[in-house]
């Protein structure tokens, strides 16, 4: 199955056209479109983050696994305390972390990247 695949034409339309994310590095990175809040709520996410559908999209670490995924809902949520949506969800409870493309994990590895800690 390829992206394409995975992906409602609206989804592909904001990666491709609007964005200029090429088909294959969508591919790459596991990006695809959810319509089941069940999906979400495996990954974590809470009820009220669940909205679907959706394209979600995962974070890699430096070690080249998924630390963890975040979402943008078509119909986004509005923050109750600012008024404005709330454009990406990420599960509740996660941490920030450096989302490192798949391709560039080895580039870790050999110390070619240094490493920022703050």
């Amino acid at each position: 199955m390829n992206t394409q695949d995975k992906l409602l034409p609206h989804h592909q339309e904001m990666l491709y056209q609007q964005s200029g994310i090429s088909p294959e590095i969508s591919e790459q990175r596991g990006c695809r479109s959810v319509t089941i809040k069940s999906d979400l709520k495996s990954l974590g996410f809470g009820e009220n983050q669940r909205q679907v559908p959706t394209l979600l999209m995962p974070l890699w670490n430096t070690r080249g696994e998924i630390g963890l995924y975040h979402h943008r809902p078509d119909e986004p949520r509005v923050d109750a305390k600012r008024g404005k949506p709330i454009k990406y969800e990420f599960p509740k409870g996660s941490r920030m972390m450096i989302d490192v493309h798949p391709a560039l994990t080895s580039d870790f590895d050999n110390g070619f990247w240094p490493t920022l800690m703050f």
